[in-house]
């Protein structure tokens, strides 16, 4: 099984039309011995990562290897919040900016929710644990594991495209503090 998949996966990167593509996301030999959904998750992302037109491999950032030697502003990690902070300095025309991440682009299969389970525990995660609390996560020792994304985009990319929402009290508490505009209702209007 392991040399079919191996031979799948080399026909797919070698038809590809470019030097460099970037599929990121498991191999399917990481997923030979998965269960039957485990493995066709890995072919779907296969097949969205090596097409031209929907993961667009050839068109995908590549990381600088030549950066430049000074920078106006350094925005460490990709993730939602860095990326965008590292976005608007840089509409100022004169600002230089750079922007760290430890991972690469994201991978297109995070484009199909259930794929999020393709990126738990490999290389595109920081495999964190939480510190033991006797009350916590309802596991032995009480410490829980807690993926956060190593990519573009980080955790954000990890979690199937599922939509949370912060509790009122959450919001109220911020606006007590001083930050004002930021109630439940004025943020949800």
């Amino acid at each position: 099984m392991a040399n079919l998949l191996d031979s799948m996966y080399s026909d797919a990167v070698s038809s590809l039309q470019c030097t460099t593509p970037f599929l990121g996301g498991p191999q399917l030999t990481d997923v030979c011995s998965a269960s039957n959904g485990q493995l066709f998750l890995a072919l779907l992302n296969l097949f969205v990562a090596t097409s031209p037109v929907i993961g667009e491999p050839c068109q995908r950032i590549h990381s600088s290897r030549t950066p430049d030697l000074s920078y106006d502003f350094i925005v460490v990690g990709g993730g939602a919040g860095g990326a965008v902070v590292a976005g608007r300095l840089s509409e100022v025309p004169n600002w230089k900016v750079l922007l760290l991440e430890a991972g690469p682009d994201e991978p297109a299969g995070a484009e199909i929710p259930s794929n999020l389970q393709l990126y738990l525990g490999g290389d595109l995660d920081w495999k964190y644990y939480t510190t033991n609390e006797s009350h916590a996560c309802m596991s032995t020792g009480g410490s829980c594991y807690w993926p956060r994304g190593k990519n573009l985009g980080g955790t954000t990319v990890h979690h199937g495209m599922a939509y949370h929402r912060g509790h009122p009290k959450d919001y109220e508490k911020w606006v007590e503090q001083g930050a004002f505009g930021w109630s439940w209702d004025e943020v949800n209007a």
